[in-house]
């Protein structure tokens, strides 16, 4: 198991990180693939909020292979976005294999655009979301500043951003060997080997200023009265149109003056189609 830092739960740079770490699971799947001392191979958090960690999980035949293991990993993470001439820019289109690159980062772009959409969608722990923005970010945009980071990715980033990840001078190991015994749990006891190097991961929180307690926090401003345009299309149609021309979301809702009220005798639920 190598053990590398990680940003905060919604801070800047976690948009960056999380692009880099698809990026790179792609480049380990084929580490996997062309490698047959190497079982597995997979990479993503460990931990929470603020105390996260970046994992990457490489399962060998041979535990004698712990460092090629590692060194292999790293390399093929460093390795994100490269096109076969590898002249250092992810970003430019001169050939076939920099627009290769291009589409891979715009797909990548657009599956994490969407995995944000449909998380801020769903019902289901949208309190648990909103309570974690306010507790863990200073900022009121929620998914919206996520997508504008998404958005503003670029392949040069990435690839600076998993250089400096994938150091091979900044992380931990830690060696996980099985008995061979069985059972499970307490009965299925491993052997663990893990690094002595001091803890350098980021901190939980910042010191605390107990006086703070006693000092109100002062309101934010408040915001202006949305400027509403209310007006009806030629067909009689009405329109109520609220512009915010930051947003990066555009929403539409079409209503009908009807309901279960107005349904005829023996047409249960028409109102509802």
């Amino acid at each position: 198991v190598i053990v590398l830092p990680a940003p905060p739960w919604g801070s800047p740079d976690e948009a960056v990180h999380d692009a880099t770490l698809a990026a790179a699971r792609g480049e380990l799947v084929a580490l996997d693939d062309r490698t047959d001392w190497i079982l597995d191979v997979g990479v993503g958090y460990g931990g929470d909020s603020y105390q996260r960690t970046t994992l990457i999980v490489v399962e060998v035949k041979d535990a004698a292979r712990l460092d090629d293991a590692v060194g292999a990993a790293l390399r093929a993470a460093q390795g994100v976005l490269a096109d076969e001439d590898h002249d250092g820019n992810a970003d430019d289109d001169d050939d076939p294999d920099d627009r290769a690159v291009a589409h891979q980062l715009a797909a990548l772009r657009g599956r994490m655009q969407t995995q944000t959409i449909t998380a801020n969608d769903r019902f289901a722990g949208k309190g648990d979301a909103i309570a974690d923005y306010l507790t863990f970010t200073d900022q009121f945009d929620f998914a919206f500043a996520r997508m504008r980071a998404t958005d503003a990715l670029t392949g040069n980033q990435i690839v600076a951003y998993a250089r400096a990840l994938f150091d091979p001078e900044h992380l931990h190991v830690a060696q996980v060997v099985p008995t061979g015994a069985a059972g499970s749990g307490a009965s299925g006891a491993r052997t663990v080997a893990a690094s002595t190097h001091g803890y350098d991961l980021p901190a939980w929180r910042t010191a605390v200023d107990p006086t703070a307690a006693d000092r109100p926090e002062p309101l934010p401003p408040a915001e202006p009265a949305p400027a509403i345009d209310d007006f009806r299309l030629v067909n009689g149609l009405r329109v109520l149109l609220y512009a915010e021309r930051h947003s990066a979301a555009f929403e539409a809702r079409l209503v009908f003056p009807r309901g279960t009220v107005d349904e005829p005798a023996g047409q249960r639920g028409v109102a509802a189609m």
